[in-house]
């Protein structure tokens, strides 16, 4: 795959498989991903070292665990599709400072585990934007809070959200 550590690079026009991690890492850093197909990986692409990463016109599908994991970092994610991953479509986890997950034009569906599943710790903030997105036919929830009831993450949904899964929204 390709490993990007603490920079601004570009990632574009790339089809990226078959492989044993994740088919994009990053850690930290701010790279623009775009027009990348990241497919049969074990994640699409695995987020971490307090990165602030924007993807645009991508798609992340048939991997064997996450399309997106996103740890401790923020991501603004356009015009994309996730969808038939082996577990969660995107799964982010915030321990610590304020990030934000921004979901403009996507697609999450048919993830064999949620569509979104969202956690932070005790001493996080964690804003999520959902705007124009479909999450739709995934295995559990379409946007799972799997946060301590004490510490709720905070939504803006709006304008033409889709849903219809297992279960909508915990």
């Amino acid at each position: 795959g390709v490993y990007l550590s603490s920079n601004d690079h570009i990632v574009a026009g790339s089809t990226i498989h078959d492989c044993s991690e994740a088919a994009v890492y990053i850690e930290g850093g701010t790279p623009e991903i775009e027009q990348v197909i990241a497919h049969n990986n074990s994640d699409g692409m695995y987020i971490t070292g307090e990165a602030a990463v924007d993807v645009r016109d991508s798609t992340f599908r048939n991997n064997d665990d996450e399309g997106i994991y996103v740890y401790n970092s923020t991501l603004t994610l356009e015009r994309s599709q996730v969808y038939q991953n082996g577990d969660d479509g995107i799964e982010s986890y915030i321990a610590t400072g304020t990030k934000y997950l921004t979901l403009d034009n996507v697609t999450l569906a048919h993830n064999h585990g949620d569509g979104l599943y969202h956690r932070r710790g005790t001493s996080a903030n964690l804003t999520t934007i959902i705007r124009d997105t479909s999450v739709t036919h995934n295995g559990a929830y379409g946007v799972r809070d799997g946060s301590s009831v004490n510490y709720p993450l905070y939504w803006t949904c709006d304008q033409s959200n889709v849903w219809g899964n297992a279960s909508a929204y915990t």
